[in-house]
């Protein structure tokens, strides 16, 4: 009988997980042999012990990369050790484990599910040790399986049908501040200072970048740590991070590549009648390029807007481009936006701030500080949001600002009623 998948978005908390084991970054970030617990996980630690506790099961755990997928599914081995189960490792590159024959339960783990094709999924099914009565199911028991967020049908995507039980399917949201924090005072064995605790928090709630960030910085020697506190002493991100940036860019498509550096140059939003000409082609051409950056987790999509997930990857990415062409970019951008202001036969005149925050546009500021979308600011003053961005971009404009973050800092430094 095909199992029905239930979605699970386990809400994330800053709680840290009953007696966390200790495990090491690549499980957290894909990286660096550094200790350390897990964190904000508490939800998804509890259905994992739910599952392994009625002894069939499958969990199948979604998310970008570096969100700590591989790091849950070695904490569910750390549960399930100690529930009295044999750990069965599967998948590409593994031999395959020999059959449970002592009478204990089996967990199965499969990491990075996204990469197998329709033929690894039919050799993983037939395997012996996890193959159920000869069906093209899989062996009862528990499954842990991961796979990457990522668009389009995938041959993984027959898995949870084959797999035994109920499938919750575990989409892994950002930490909170709160626990981003925590694992960045696990790491640095000191409790950030404000200064750096914006940089952590910058990161999105992304772990693997705050465990790339603060070894980065430890080796950069940018830290002090005195009396329990640790404090930034030097400006600038770690040698560390701008080389992962670029070798990880490297494996994405040259389109997907040049999307994302000239995106991040021109602003937080990726505005694709700017993006457009400036890359040689139409707002239709862009959408491959644009779905392979949500698909390694670069960019978000709401439906409404694309943004770079966080202001630390977009700043890492626009970094990687050359100072004297992020210029010439935003001095051809500036120009783009110029003519898409003009009226056939008028000359615009360029808006001053203080034109720019009567009337409407006084109201999209407000609400800007409030966290609304241009969809919702578009419903609460009733128009529409075409007329909205443009009055955004007015804005932009006004104050020489490329992101609704900065235009918000420059209103907050005009002493405006709307900053925050």
């Amino acid at each position: 009988m095909r199992n029905t998948p239930k979605r699970t978005t386990a809400p994330a908390t800053s709680s840290r997980t009953t007696a966390p084991a200790t495990a090491t970054a690549p499980d957290a970030s894909g990286g660096t042999g550094a200790p350390t617990a897990l964190h904000g996980r508490a939800a998804e630690v509890a259905l994992l012990r739910d599952v392994l506790g009625r002894g069939t099961g499958t969990v199948l755990v979604d998310g970008v990369p570096g969100v700590g997928k591989s790091r849950l599914l070695r904490e569910g081995e750390r549960i399930a050790a100690g529930l009295g189960y044999a750990v069965r490792r599967v998948g590409l590159g593994r031999a395959c484990p020999e059959p449970v024959t002592d009478g204990r339960p089996a967990l199965h783990v499969l990491d990075d599910a996204h990469l197998l094709d329709e033929r690894a999924v039919a050799e993983l099914l037939a395997d012996d040790a996890v193959a159920g009565p000869h069906d093209g199911t899989a062996a009862r028991g528990v499954w842990l399986v991961a796979r990457r967020t990522a668009t389009g049908p995938r041959p993984a995507d027959v898995l949870p049908p084959a797999l035994p039980g109920r499938t919750a399917i575990v989409a892994l949201p950002p930490l909170t501040a709160a626990a981003s924090v925590d694992l960045a005072t696990d790491l640095l064995g000191a409790v950030p200072d404000a200064p750096l605790t914006r940089l952590v928090a910058s990161a999105g709630g992304h772990p693997g970048l705050v465990v790339e960030l603060v070894l980065g910085l430890r080796e950069d020697d940018a830290l002090r740590i005195t009396a329990g506190r640790a404090r930034l002493v030097r400006e600038g991100l770690p040698a560390r991070l701008t080389t992962l940036t670029a070798s990880t860019l490297h494996t994405y498509s040259a389109e997907c590549r040049n999307l994302l550096r000239v995106a991040a140059v021109l602003g937080d939003e990726v505005v694709y009648g700017e993006l457009a000409p400036l890359l040689g082609t139409s707002s239709a051409g862009l959408i491959p390029a644009l779905d392979e950056a949500c698909a390694v987790g670069a960019v978000i999509s709401d439906g409404e807007r694309t943004a770079f997930r966080n202001e630390l990857t977009r700043r890492l990415i626009a970094e990687s481009v050359p100072l004297t062409l992020r210029r010439e970019l935003r001095r051809e951008v500036a120009a783009i936006r110029a003519r898409s202001d003009r009226s056939p036969g008028q000359v615009p005149a360029r808006p001053t701030a203080d034109d720019d925050l009567d009337g409407r546009r006084r109201d999209v500021v407000r609400l800007v500080a409030q966290g609304l979308t241009n969809q919702q600011i578009a419903r609460r003053l009733g128009l529409s949001p075409h007329t909205v961005n443009y009055h955004l971009r007015r804005l932009y404009q006004a104050y020489g600002v490329r992101s609704r973050i900065e235009l918000l800092r420059a209103a907050q430094r005009r002493n405006t009623p709307e900053a925050p």
